[in-house]
């Protein structure tokens, strides 16, 4: 298989759980999955958590529901080595391993700072983190020594994932 471009998403950034534990999308996502899926690019979710039950079954067949599925779905086992924890990069690098992902070329998208770091350090592309209103200062591109933003969500993503040369981040 020939790695690919990929976007690498934190699956807490795809669906959230109500007070009853009904897994529910978050706003814009099977939209957002959706439109990388048209334009040749797999998403790849990351479960960096260890929660429980499980979202993956549920999440993957309301992706499915919404005609948006995931390229893929990657957690660490209950047994991983701390390697596969945030903010190291164990997760990332076995996701681009697994699903043939071009890391250089790839973003990884996440409302957890630590995965910021973690992607710098598997060498990705490019990392947006969702859900705050600016970048930590420890997280801006001469930190990290990736391309860096920051987006309201998923689906606001894709509007700060300039490269630096210009154009469309999925056709470098």
């Amino acid at each position: 298989m020939t790695d690919r471009t990929a976007l690498l998403v934190d699956a807490t950034a795809l669906a959230t759980r109500d007070a009853a534990g009904t897994c529910a999308l978050r706003p814009g996502v099977a939209a957002a999955v959706a439109r990388m899926q048209v334009a040749g690019v797999p998403v790849v979710a990351l479960d960096f958590s260890a929660a429980q039950p499980d979202p993956q079954a549920e999440v993957v067949a309301l992706l499915q529901a919404a005609h948006a599925p995931l390229a893929g779905w990657m957690r660490p086992a209950a047994d991983a080595p701390p390697a596969w924890r945030l903010p190291r990069p164990g997760l990332v690098l076995a996701a681009a391993r697994a699903h043939g992902v071009d890391l250089a070329t790839s973003w990884l998208v996440s409302p957890a700072p630590d995965a910021l770091r973690a992607a710098a350090q598997a060498g990705c592309y490019g990392a947006v983190l969702i859900g705050v209103t600016e970048l930590p200062a420890d997280l801006s591109e001469a930190e990290l020594a990736i391309v860096t933003a920051r987006a309201d969500d998923l689906a606001d993503a894709p509007r700060v994932m300039v490269p630096r040369q210009g154009g469309c981040w999925h056709a470098h």
